[in-house]
């Protein structure tokens, strides 16, 4: 929700908050953009990149296919995080009955819905690797040296533009 300065009274964000497609601040994810695996080998930095990689047309067709199961595998993900962050929001507003026992059976299931969160992050991140991973196996020799010497030049480029020497 948002406060209105004329009314000192919360609208929520669709009815004139600051907010955005890309959420409350205007903030997109990573996959927005491309992820923050994008320039790293991935399948969509190879479609991108294709004529640089001599990318061939089969390559090109079973890169589509992974990027396919990659998008599905994704918003299973993402959909579990999301469950899991909503339960712990949830956890964190409830408070506990009194007394010792009430308490930390409240605390055992906060923990728990963290160490939730903090899995279902560490199996998109691991999706994400499979899925990169994946992208490079259909690369040949040629390729993969051309991707190592790829990465070495755009580093370079990145250091140039920050003006260090």
């Amino acid at each position: 929700m948002a406060m209105n300065r004329d009314t000192k009274m919360r609208q929520p964000y669709s009815q004139g908050g600051k907010s955005s497609e890309h959420g409350v601040h205007g903030a997109t994810h990573g996959s927005d953009r491309g992820g923050h695996l994008r320039r790293y080998g991935g399948i969509g930095m190879l479609q991108r990149h294709g004529e640089e990689f001599k990318v061939t047309k089969a390559q090109h067709a079973k890169i589509n296919e992974l990027r396919e199961k990659h998008e599905i595998d994704k918003a299973e993900l993402e959909a579990a995080q999301k469950k899991a962050k909503v339960n712990l929001r949830h956890l964190m507003r409830t408070i506990p009955g009194n007394g010792k026992q009430a308490a930390a059976a409240h605390r055992k299931k906060v923990y728990a819905a963290i160490e939730a969160v903090g899995e279902a992050e560490n199996a998109l991140r691991r999706m994400r690797y499979d899925h990169m991973e994946a992208a490079r196996n259909l690369m040949n020799a040629s390729q993969r040296k051309k991707l190592e010497t790829w990465y070495l030049d755009k580093k370079q480029e990145k250091v140039k533009a920050a003006g260090v020497t």
